[in-house]
């Protein structure tokens, strides 16, 4: 059965443009459907699985389903409905307002709406690939090459794609010269309206059995993409992608990376043994929990590693061969998961 979004409003010409923004967008996991009335969305309540209900503060007056949504958000001209005027229930579903800019009232649905579990929301954005994630709050710990080993030996297994977020080209910038298209390309086109993963996976390369797309030739490409947008292009990769698992270095995005960690089935956490990284540690998952994270706590298997060991390396092809190389083949044993 369909999972859906409705939207319900008499006002037909609004609903419409706010439903087509909210599908050509693609930042919901559901398909935006217009009803010009409770009956009309009633009649075909039983053809569909509605998650998220958009209604008129009019309209819902008379809102009584037999079936109910998963959520309901009412649309609001004021932005705030008293609880007096239009419902008894004890805990009254939230509001938003009508006129404001759509990408705001998406954000509006992104931060109200919870899904039974986060498997579920990512099934039903379509996506197809596992996203591991790399990341860090310790600086010089071998994020990209780690992200690259994991990357490498799960190609033996699996295919794999390797995304690097790293402000710096590291390891491959000895192969700068023989690519003719990076991240800063694929960005530019999702920032233009122009994505296609048909176009845009000529951004990724083959290198000694890595599958990846080179890291971003302009730093403010990355920087100037907001959480949210950072979040979609990903989730758009891992949907139209044909790569089983998909391995993101996290690298210069800070704490903006750790909304985008949420999005992750398993999180490798490279560390270094000495007071000054145990402190950010602590103030990592300090934070973590503060923040109501605790289910990206779960997912992280973090790890000690020798920096010395990896610090001279200089070129990406050279990873499988290393004591690096080996160790990741030895930890994945049995493939990624």
């Amino acid at each position: 059965m369909r999972h859906i979004l409705a939207v319900i409003d008499t006002d037909t010409r609004y609903a419409e443009k706010l439903a087509d923004y909210i599908n050509k967008t693609g930042r919901l996991p559901f398909k935006a459907v217009v009803y010009s009335g409770v009956e009309t969305y009633e009649t075909e309540a039983s053809s569909f699985i509605c998650e998220i209900c958009l209604i008129s503060e009019e309209l819902y007056k008379d809102f009584n389903p037999g079936k109910k949504p998963g959520s309901i958000i009412i649309l609001s001209g004021e932005g705030l409905v008293k609880k007096s005027d239009i419902f008894e229930d004890s805990n009254p579903p939230r509001a938003i307002l009508k006129y404001i800019d759509a990408d705001e009232i998406i954000s509006e649905i992104l931060r109200m709406y919870t899904p039974s579990n986060e498997a579920l929301f990512l099934r039903l954005a379509g996506r197809q690939s596992k996203i591991i994630g790399v990341y860090s709050p310790v600086n010089r710990c071998g994020k990209t090459e780690h992200a690259a080993a994991i990357s490498m030996i799960s190609e033996e297994r699996k295919k794999t794609l390797f995304i690097s977020f790293d402000e710096y080209k590291g390891i491959f910038l000895m192969e700068e010269k023989n690519f003719n298209t990076d991240l800063s390309d694929v960005l530019y086109c999702f920032k233009k309206g122009n994505y296609s993963w048909d176009k845009l996976s000529k951004a990724a390369y083959t290198l000694q059995g890595l599958n990846f797309i080179p890291p971003a030739r302009y730093i403010e490409d990355v920087a100037e993409l907001s959480v949210n947008e950072l979040s979609e292009i990903i989730i758009k990769i891992a949907k139209d992608s044909n790569y089983e698992f998909l391995v993101i270095d996290f690298g210069m995005l800070g704490k903006r990376a750790l909304e985008l960690l949420e999005l992750c089935d398993k999180i490798y956490m490279p560390l270094i043994a000495d007071k000054a990284s145990e402190r950010k540690v602590e103030e990592f998952y300090s934070y973590l929990s503060v923040t109501g994270r605790e289910s990206v706590r779960e997912k992280i298997e973090s790890f000690y590693y020798p920096y010395e060991v990896h610090k001279n390396i200089e070129r990406v092809q050279d990873i499988p061969y290393t004591p690096l190389g080996e160790y990741w083949r030895n930890k994945l044993s049995g493939g990624l998961s």
